[in-house]
């Protein structure tokens, strides 16, 4: 395992033009296990997930983003390049299904600690709200 600093980038631009962006640095682990490499990080208070950790899980099929806070999941996505799929995320109301497209996933992460991590997607909320996402992670 290994600690490595990373840099968090996230946009949303939603239908009724509502634009959100983070961006924040924190440090992360990252290992590699038969050919899938993994990046654990906590959450920042920045961005409403106190306690919180993410794992992101980058092979060459997929990426999955896994938030857990209290121990519990309050997100599980799964990005496949040009597939719809359906998950859920856990809101204060209770879970909510969540259909994710990603639209274009570019990864060049390497055991070196170098690279960067690109998923373009859009999110759909039950129907209620789709918003046009993107995610880069890249280790600095």
């Amino acid at each position: 395992m290994k600690d490595i600093l990373i840099k968090i980038s996230g946009h949303q631009k939603y239908e009724n033009d509502e634009d959100q962006q983070l961006e924040y640095i924190t440090e992360a682990k990252m290992y590699e296990r038969n050919g899938v490499i993994y990046l654990i990080y906590q959450e920042s208070e920045e961005i409403g997930f106190i306690d919180g950790k993410t794992t992101v899980r980058v092979d060459d099929k997929a990426v999955r983003v896994t938030r857990r806070i209290d121990n519990n999941v309050a997100a599980d996505m799964e990005f496949v390049q040009g597939k719809r799929v359906t998950t859920h995320y856990l809101t204060p109301a209770g879970q909510m299904a969540l259909e994710v497209f990603a639209n274009k996933i570019e990864n060049t992460l390497d055991m070196d600690g170098q690279g960067h991590l690109h998923i373009d997607s859009y999110i759909s909320l039950r129907g209620l709200a789709t918003s046009r996402n993107t995610l880069d992670i890249e280790i600095i």
